[in-house]
């Protein structure tokens, strides 16, 4: 099954696919609905975000493990914050896609995708990461998941 992303001013963007269950997930992580710091070190460090905090952490997010985030510069108290605001799962494996991460769009009558912790960029659009182990194939590469939500990528038509 397929269908078309047609954004509001109504150009057709890209497919997106329905496929069986192709997958094999049993490299990646379990996946779990949590996120938390799973480990910290002893030394401590002011974050641009005022906190003092651990210098090194790892947080634990919904099952992936994630090694201190200066990208965010900030401490893991604020670092969880703004994931639970950013951070969407993938339908299809369960685990995280974080903002500028590249996404695959689903049928939602894809077989095997978990609806409840799903992110739609349409209603006939569902968001999956791009795991290896997870997505059916690269080439269903669609755009990238942004702060403002599905961001398609710039297909040339010419």
């Amino acid at each position: 099954m397929t269908d078309e992303f047609i954004d509001p001013s109504g150009l057709r963007l890209c497919v997106i696919v329905s496929a069986g269950d192709i997958s094999c997930r049993g490299k990646l992580p379990q996946p779990s609905d949590a996120c938390f710091v799973a480990s910290y070190s002893w030394l401590r460090r002011t974050y641009r975000c005022g906190h003092r905090a651990p210098r090194k952490f790892t947080l634990s997010v919904y099952g992936a493990t994630i090694k201190s985030l200066d990208v965010y510069g900030k401490c893991p108290a604020c670092c969880l914050k703004e994931i639970a605001e950013t951070v969407i799962r993938c339908a299809s494996c369960g685990l995280s896609i974080f903002v500028g991460d590249p996404v695959a769009l689903y049928h939602p009558q894809t077989e095997g995708l978990d609806l409840s912790i799903a992110t739609f960029a349409s209603k006939h659009a569902v968001v999956g990461c791009l795991r290896w182990d997870c997505c059916a194939m690269p080439g269903l590469f669609a755009g990238h998941w942004m702060i403002d939500g599905f961001a398609q990528f710039p297909f040339d038509d010419e």
